[in-house]
């Protein structure tokens, strides 16, 4: 991950952002019920990719969160194609073990893919609009663009990834089920997380000096300038 000089926090950011991607690739398909309530085991920390990218995206500005999205993914990306070439490779112990990885990471490449669908997608949206709101109501606000860009985002990731990850491995009632379930956990767990992301703000711009307008910025998500 990248370090710019000066910044104390930002590469503790990046490598949290690029845990919790693949983390949620890992345990996508370890399903988790509450009661009613049925979730894939991703959504335990997926949500917070938002919150860390709200947080970096209001402190350092919308191009280093860019950035950092893009290197995340690179990262999930050579941990994935890893993880199928190891598990594809001979091997001399019992074929219960090998069948038991070829069970948890079998399908890790369409984990993968929809991760990726999901965070271009969605993270991109959820950090524009973020950046956008915040020029246009002066930095104030915080909590509020916070919650809302990232329950729009939800929206997104709901949808693309979940359709991408889950369409064939269970009836569509389920699949609806856990789809609306999803999000709504989603949105809970986001309204909840702009709490201590509005503190964990203050105290960074503090702490590191910086408060990023992206007045002039490129808002283009492909591009990888700083």
């Amino acid at each position: 991950m990248q370090q710019e000089t000066g910044f104390k926090a930002l590469s503790f950011l990046a490598i949290l952002i690029s845990t919790i991607m693949i983390l949620s690739i890992v345990v996508a398909y370890k399903p988790v019920q509450f009661g009613d309530i049925l979730l894939p085991g991703g959504v335990v920390g997926f949500p917070l990719i938002f919150t860390l990218c709200d947080i970096v995206a209001e402190v350092y500005g919308y191009k280093r969160i860019r950035r950092i999205l893009w290197e995340a993914i690179a990262c999930c990306a050579f941990f994935t194609f890893a993880v199928v070439l190891i598990i594809n490779l001979p091997s001399p112990i019992n074929w219960h073990f090998q069948f038991a990885y070829n069970l948890v990471f079998g399908h890790i490449i369409r984990i993968f893919l929809a991760v990726l669908l999901g965070i271009i997608l969605s993270s991109f949206v959820n950090i524009y609009l973020l950046s956008k709101w915040k020029i246009w109501l002066k930095g104030r606000y915080f909590w509020f663009r916070c919650f809302v860009s990232s329950a729009i985002g939800e929206i997104t990731v709901t949808l693309v990834a979940d359709i991408t990850a889950f369409w064939g491995t269970m009836s569509l009632m389920q699949f609806d089920h856990m789809v609306l379930s999803v999000y709504l956990v989603k949105v809970v767990y986001s309204f909840v997380a702009t709490f201590p992301a509005t503190f964990a703000v203050s105290f960074l711009k503090k702490y590191e000096g910086i408060n990023v307008y992206d007045y002039k910025t490129n808002f283009n998500p492909f591009s990888l300038k700083l």
